[in-house]
């Protein structure tokens, strides 16, 4: 299995375990975003803006969580350093680790993005 088939695993994991618990919606609106959050602004303005927020807007800090975990799924690792931080890992590599990181954090908000939006539970009309 290649990297990307391990995070799209991974991310369809995430995306079903998350659509059981009652912030879903809010979780789905923020995982559409989050792609083109981190296209325009970079990861670390992306990631830092996720976790700054209120216990209201905790859906925010969940994706970044999950995002780590299937980043972690493919390849990268985070040190003690780091404290299992994906904002800080950012901010501390250089440039080749930045871009690496950067656009695997986007492959992995991408297939949370697809997976979340096939699992949203569709609404009734009238």
């Amino acid at each position: 299995m290649n990297i990307q088939q391990r995070m799209a695993q991974k991310a369809f994991e995430k995306a079903g375990n998350r659509s059981k618990g009652a912030q879903f919606e809010d979780y789905c609106s923020f995982a559409r975003s989050f792609p083109s959050l981190l296209h325009t602004c970079g990861l670390v303005q992306a990631v830092t803006f996720a976790n700054a927020g209120k216990e209201s807007q905790q859906h925010r800090k969940d994706l970044v969580d999950d995002l780590k975990d299937i980043l972690a799924v493919g390849g990268m690792v985070f040190s003690q350093a780091e404290g299992n931080n994906l904002a800080d890992m950012a901010r501390r590599a250089d440039q080749q680790l930045y871009l690496i990181l950067g656009r695997r954090c986007l492959q992995a908000a991408i297939w949370l993005k697809r997976y979340t939006e096939a699992l949203k539970p569709e609404k009734k009309k009238d």
